[in-house]
């Protein structure tokens, strides 16, 4: 018996030092030998759980509000997208997925403080030549229901600072992406 406490009192010290930050968390790794990790020994033997109360703090803070010049910065920001032979629509996909964040940002700056817990859809048409040059962009207000000039705005500027890659065909392109935003519950 005088042995299991003496293992429960160490395990409840290692929970203690993990917790405080001065060791690295192993939270998900194993253990030497095979078993579980120290902080999931440590839990389950009523050890702290100061660290994982203020992991989820962090998780639930809602992130702060970007401004709108901070929704533009990373626009410029060239991303290279492997070109398939022939499938420009799946190129401007995986080029329009990594720059997704940047469009979130300006609908996290523009409209979601003003509706908060409200979900968006913004139609955005993009017009390039064959060498990937925009010549041409709008939003298509009858397929967006986030209306609001501020947003259009911010998205458009994004849509006009990207450098596109050549369509894939080597043809102009017209290329649609419908960005579905939910909201930060």
């Amino acid at each position: 018996m005088d042995i299991r406490r003496g293992a429960v009192l160490t395990l409840s010290a290692v929970a203690l030092v993990m917790s405080a930050g001065c060791m690295p968390s192993q939270e998900g790794a194993a253990a030497p030998g095979g078993g579980a990790s120290l902080e999931v020994k440590a839990g389950a033997a009523g050890g702290a759980s100061g660290g994982a109360a203020q992991e989820q703090k962090k998780e639930s803070a809602a992130p702060p509000v970007p401004s709108e010049e901070q929704c533009r910065a990373p626009a410029s920001k060239p991303v290279s997208v492997p070109a398939s032979a022939d499938e420009p629509k799946a190129q401007y996909d995986a080029f329009f997925d990594a720059h997704h964040d940047t469009f979130r940002c300006c609908f996290d700056a523009v409209y979601a403080p003003q509706k908060p817990l409200k979900d968006g859809t913004v139609a955005l048409i993009v017009r390039v030549d064959k060498t990937g040059k925009l010549t041409g962009s709008e939003v298509v207000a009858g397929e967006t229901n986030a209306t609001d000039p501020k947003l259009n705005t911010c998205m458009l500027d994004v849509a006009k600072m990207m450098a596109y890659p050549a369509p894939a065909n080597k043809k102009p392109l017209g290329y649609k992406r419908v960005f579905n935003f939910k909201a930060r519950r």
